[in-house]
């Protein structure tokens, strides 16, 4: 269209899709977003105008998907519209804390600065992502192999043992009658305890998005929830400190920041505690005081952001907040799977110290029957 020609004929380019492409065809990776950010940052700072160097990008990146975005983008700047403005008809690939640093940058002409800072969260937000997987992965795995256990010891191993025990002809301890009806309640109705589980899940995550009342209450119960709830809380609190101070560098208007990053958390209860006190700073109440009042964060974070705001140095002191709370939730998610592996231990402890009991308990009663 630019060059004043016209599509005659066109057709598809067909290529072999990868099982994870046709799995998630649409998916874009954080660290793509990242990479098209360090070029964009470095094309700018280049002197190149925006709109080239989205072109640049539309012929030099692999992702279809992407590539199709950024293009649209162009399209819509070189019409006339704000970067950030196209940037928001794709929220799937462009989070919110993104847009408004864009934003924030664009109004001033330090769209070089923007494109570094969008980077650098999303770095930071790429590192979280990953250590919560780290903290989730390990639990997971222990937990299917617990599944696994149970399933193979109730559905194969004892019924097989137990069939032996019934034939004795004697009377069974109550040990033995309860595995005995335990395994057979699994061999018969496996499939609805899977159901059931399955159908718990469902209806937990459907009321979640139909009823914020409920995403509120299951919210705040996760976060008072013993061993994973300060890890919540702790994960939570650093991300909006790190959103914070990145909207706040952008020169973003303080109590904008405060919609910002409380827009970037996923938890309600936090983002219903931010927005009280988000209300009480524009009030004039000061940040720390305002904070103090949530029970959220410890004292010593409260008078490390009061020493902030009297110096002025405010930013500096949440990005060593930053550093300090990322290196206790790295503590926080290793005491954590150091109390979930004893804890599996146990369990299968406790199952095989049933079965054991419940299977050999007759038998050696038996023997002592036969010795008499």
């Amino acid at each position: 269209m630019k060059m004043g020609l016209e599509l005659v004929h066109f057709r598809p380019l067909t290529r072999h899709l990868s099982l994870k492409e046709k799995i998630l065809p649409n998916r874009v990776d954080t660290r793509e977003v990242i990479k098209l950010f360090i070029m964009l940052g470095r094309l700018i700072r280049t002197g190149v105008p925006v709109v080239s160097a989205l072109q640049k990008l539309t012929e030099s990146t692999q992702n279809d998907t992407l590539k199709n975005v950024i293009f649209q983008v162009e399209r819509d700047v070189s019409e006339g519209t704000a970067l950030s403005e196209a940037m928001e008809h794709y929220p799937l690939i462009f989070s919110s804390p993104v847009i408004g640093i864009v934003a924030a940058r664009e109004a001033s002409g330090e769209l070089g600065d923007a494109f570094d800072q969008a980077a650098t969260y999303l770095k930071w937000v790429d590192e979280m992502g990953r250590r919560i997987k780290k903290a989730l992965r390990y639990p997971m795995l222990l937990m299917g192999a617990l599944a696994v256990v149970v399933t193979i010891m109730l559905g194969y191993v004892v019924p097989m043992v137990t069939g032996f025990i019934t034939q004795l002809g004697r009377s069974l301890p109550p040990v033995t009658t309860t595995l005995i009806a335990t395994a057979d309640f699994f061999q018969a109705y496996w499939w609805g305890v899977l159901l059931t589980i399955l159908a718990a899940g469902g209806l937990v995550r459907t009321l979640r998005e139909m009823s914020q009342e409920f995403r509120l209450t299951t919210d705040r119960i996760i976060m008072k929830a013993p061993y994973f709830g300060p890890l919540i809380v702790k994960l939570n609190t650093v991300s909006f400190m790190q959103a914070f101070t990145v909207f706040y560098e952008s020169g973003m208007p303080i109590l904008e920041c405060f919609d910002r990053a409380t827009d970037s958390l996923r938890n309600l209860a936090f983002k219903d505690a931010f927005t009280r006190v988000r209300r009480k700073v524009s009030a004039g109440t000061p940040i720390s005081e305002s904070l103090a009042q949530t029970s959220i964060f410890t004292p010593t974070t409260i008078e490390m952001l009061n020493i902030g705001e009297e110096s002025g140095r405010i930013s500096e002191i949440v990005h060593d907040l930053v550093s300090f709370y990322n290196a206790d939730i790295d503590d926080e998610i290793d005491r954590l799977i150091g109390m979930i592996e004893p804890a599996i231990t146990i369990i299968l402890a406790l199952m095989i110290l049933w079965i054991a009991a419940g299977v050999f308990g007759p038998i050696y009663d038996s023997f002592g029957d036969i010795g008499n």
